[in-house]
C-alpha cells in the first residue's frame, strides 16, 4: 500500500507464482479497479478466465472471490486503486441509473479495455507515490489531489467499457468463441514482440482466419494489431521508465517488435502524449508536474 486515505486507497502488487496463495488470495476487500502490468489468467467465482493483461483494466467488488492462474513465468504484477462505496456508486451512476438493490455491486462489467493515456496517468500517479512512500509529501502532491486523480481514473476506466458495450462490443456468450477469443489473448500477451501474422495466430488458437479476425474485433473492439499494438507500447513505458536497464530507445524499439526508432517514437507520441526521450530523461517529480493539468483533467465518457 503506498496510499490510504479516507475514501481510496493505492497499492502496488507482486506476486509470484511459485507463492503458496498464488491461485487463491482470499477475497477482495473494497471496490477496486486494477492495472495489470503482466500478464495473468482471472476467473472470478460466477464467471468463465479471462486473460488480464496490461491493455485490460480488471474490476472487483468487495467479498469477491477469485482464482489466477500464471501465464507471464514473472506472475502477477499489477497497480490496484480502491474506491469506497459511494465513489464506486456515484462513478457508475455517471452511465446508467444503479438501482438502490445493486448498490453494493454497481458495476457490471469484470474487466474493461485498457487506453494507453489511462494507463500512463496511473503510472505517474504510482511513481509519484512510491517516491515518496514513508516520508512526508511535498505540496506538489496532497491527498485531494490524489483523491481526485483516483476519482478520474475510475471514471475513465467505466467510461471506455460503457463506450465498448454501446458499441456493440461484448465478450461472447458461446463457450467455443470465448475459449478461441481467450487463446488468442494469452497467445498475444506472451508474443506481443514477435512478427506473428493473423494466420500464425489463427492456426495457434485453432481458428480460421477470417472467423479470428471478426470475433476478436466484435468481442474488444479493437483489431488484433491494434491489441498487440497497445501490448507493445505499454511495455515500452514500463522500459524507457527504468534507464538503468542500458537498453537505449533504438533497442528496445526492436526488441519490442517496432520496425525502427523512428517507426516507434511516432507510435509512442500518438499514444501517450510525449515523444519517449522526454518520458526517459524526466525523473517522476518533473514528470508528474509537466502532466499535472492532464491528471486533474476529468475525463468525460
Amino acid at each position: 500500500m503506498v496510499f490510504a486515505g479516507r475514501r481510496v486507497t493505492v497499492g502496488t502488487f507482486r506476486c509470484s507464482p511459485t507463492h503458496p496463495n498464488f491461485e487463491n488470495e482470499g477475497k477482495i476487500s473494497g471496490y477496486e479497479f486494477v492495472f495489470p502490468r503482466t500478464a495473468v489468467w482471472i476467473q472470478h467465482s460466477e464467471g468463465r478466465p479471462f486473460v488480464a493483461d496490461p491493455a485490460t483494466v480488471t474490476l472487483y467488488h468487495p467479498g469477491q472471490e477469485y482464482r489466477r492462474h500464471p501465464l507471464d513465468p514473472r506472475g502477477d504484477h499489477g497497480d490496484w486503486f480502491s474506491v469506497d462505496q459511494a465513489m464506486a456508486v456515484e462513478a457508475a451512476s455517471l452511465f446508467e441509473k444503479v438501482p438502490e438493490a445493486a448498490n453494493e455491486r454497481p458495476w457490471r462489467f469484470t474487466s474493461a479495455p485498457g487506453e494507453p493515456r489511462t494507463y500512463l496517468r496511473q503510472r505517474l500517479l504510482l511513481e509519484r507515490l512510491e517516491r515518496w512512500e514513508g516520508q512526508e509529501r511535498s505540496a506538489e502532491i496532497d491527498d485531494l489531489q490524489i483523491e481526485e486523480t483516483v476519482a478520474d481514473l475510475l471514471v475513465a476506466v467505466l467510461a471506455t467499457a460503457y463506450g465498448a458495450e454501446g458499441a456493440g462490443h461484448r465478450w461472447p456468450t458461446v463457450a467455443s468463441q470465448d475459449r478461441v477469443l481467450n487463446r488468442t489473448r494469452a497467445l498475444l500477451a506472451v508474443r506481443f514482440h514477435e512478427p506473428l501474422g493473423l494466420i500464425d495466430v489463427a492456426k495457434a488458437v485453432g481458428s480460421s482466419t477470417f472467423h479470428l479476425s471478426r470475433l476478436f474485433r466484435r468481442a474488444t473492439g479493437v483489431t488484433l494489431h491494434q491489441w498487440r499494438h497497445r501490448l507493445r507500447l505499454h511495455a515500452a513505458l514500463e522500459a524507457i521508465a527504468r534507464p538503468a536497464s542500458g537498453h537505449d530507445l533504438t533497442g528496445i524499439a526492436l526488441d519490442l517488435g517496432f520496425s525502427s526508432h523512428s517507426h516507434f517514437t511516432a507510435a509512442f507520441r500518438t499514444a501517450f502524449g510525449k515523444p519517449p526521450s522526454a518520458i526517459r530523461r524526466s525523473d517522476a517529480a518533473r514528470l508528474a508536474k509537466d502532466l499535472a493539468v492532464r491528471l486533474r483533467a476529468p475525463s468525460r465518457p
